[in-house]
């Protein structure tokens, strides 16, 4: 049989009913310990030491000693004295745990968003230091992969990421993109929408919207470089997003090579989806996982799908709602992402008070693309190649129905945006 005495420096042995067991435990020289309550051998060396312990309770030389039920009802006596005896006595601090909850007012609340160069919007709580963990796209990103499997709550990770940076910074220094086929991302069902945050360029819901989506951006980040500005790209249900934009050769791969030159100028895309994502073949997702840093959801299996490793222990754990795990260049660690709502059975009327609180906080200010024909007179910066079907190429019917219908807006840069079936209040 494997012995593990070796492992433990210190020993004690109380009264032992075999004597002989002393000498494994705390060496020569131990004998039979008399019949007193305390009484044991502590090792010193490779010698028994006799020792006495002092009793947290009982009587005085001389008096009866109590039972058992009554040594305890004086033990629990004592520790709730001792706190208002001893003035020099302080509460020990609390073993803190990963709360199963965390609001995104409170982070926000307790969490500085203008720390450092760029925008690091906090975004939950890191399981090891117990603070707020941040999303610092320049030095991590410049991209950001969102994977979990349905419910698995990354439409509220991005709604969450959206909102932390709209109230962190100002419009000047951060603007959005928000795109959804599915439309539930920023449409929530309240009486505003994510579209109505000042800080929003655009929001997308047709493939249709794509081509001068592109031509804005690129325009747009020509003169990023070397400015504290950053623009987000945040796109949910990616899977959709793929399948809808395929009937187009060119705006994927050209949101790649957008993603590929202007990331360190401070255009981020974050991109969410099932964990098939990771495995999309496109150019855009290729480029959005090249830093290799990436949020897994609700199931610590999906670490394996970034290139991360768990323990053991957690990869077996039903993990609460917001709960996940963040890998960075192969690193791991468990972070709770924040919730925006309040109240999860209405959050449309959480999300309305984010939004009149962000537009109370900016007012008059919204944040629209600049002329594509006034991209000649900024700064210079480095060329970016926007890749276009050879002449010649046979376009597929369907595009040719959309550039048709768009000829009407063809000296416009702007993207129109899909009016609301809700009611707008402005109060």
């Amino acid at each position: 049989m494997v012995s593990y005495l070796g492992f433990f420096t210190e020993r004690f042995a109380l009264k032992l009913s075999d004597p002989g067991d002393y000498l494994d435990i705390v060496g020569r020289g131990a004998r039979a310990v008399e019949d007193i309550a305390g009484r044991g051998y502590v090792r010193v060396g490779r010698q028994a030491l006799a020792f006495q312990a002092a009793l947290p309770v009982g009587g005085l030389a001389g008096e009866a000693v109590a039972d058992e039920t009554q040594k305890l009802a004086q033990l629990v006596r004592l520790m709730h004295e001792m706190p208002f005896q001893l003035d020099a006595l302080h509460t020990p601090e609390p073993v803190l745990t990963l709360a199963t909850r965390v609001l995104l007012a409170n982070l926000l609340a307790g969490a500085n968003g203008k720390i450092g160069k760029g925008a690091r919007p906090a975004l939950g709580i890191d399981d090891r230091s117990l603070e707020a963990w941040r999303f610092d796209a320049r030095s991590d990103g410049p991209h950001m992969l969102v994977i979990g499997p349905p419910g698995s709550g990354k439409t509220t990770t991005l709604r969450s990421l959206a909102l932390a940076l709209a109230h962190s910074y100002p419009p000047e220094q951060v603007a959005l993109v928000l795109v959804d086929f599915q439309q539930r991302f920023f449409r929530y069902g309240g009486q505003y929408t994510l579209g109505d945050l000042p800080h929003v360029l655009a929001v997308l819901s047709q493939a249709e919207e794509l081509e001068a989506f592109v031509e804005n951006l690129k325009a747009e980040t020509e003169s990023l470089a070397g400015q504290e500005r950053s623009i987000f790209v945040l796109i949910d249900n990616y899977d959709t997003f793929t399948d809808e934009v395929r009937i187009s050769r060119t705006a994927l791969p050209n949101l790649g090579v957008l993603a590929r030159e202007r990331g360190t100028d401070g255009l981020h895309f974050v991109i969410a989806g099932s964990p098939d994502t990771a495995r999309s073949p496109d150019e855009l997702r290729r480029q959005v996982t090249m830093p290799r840093l990436g949020l897994a959801l609700e199931s610590a299996e999906l670490v394996s799908t970034l290139n991360g490793r768990v323990p053991r222990g957690l990869a077996e754990m039903e993990l609460p709602d917001g709960r996940g795990f963040v890998v960075k260049a192969g690193q791991t660690s468990m972070v709770q992402i924040a919730t925006p709502y309040d109240d999860d059975e209405r959050p449309e009327a959480s999300l309305d008070t984010w939004v009149q609180r962000i537009q109370a906080q900016f007012p008059n200010h919204k944040a629209a693309w600049h002329s594509i024909s006034s991209t000649q007179n900024k700064p210079e910066g480095k060329p970016v190649e926007v890749i276009s079907a050879a002449p010649g190429d046979q376009k597929p019917k369907a595009i040719q129905s959309i550039r048709s219908r768009k000829q009407a807006q063809a000296n416009s840069s702007q993207i129109t945006p899909q009016p609301r079936t809700i009611a707008s209040r402005r109060d």
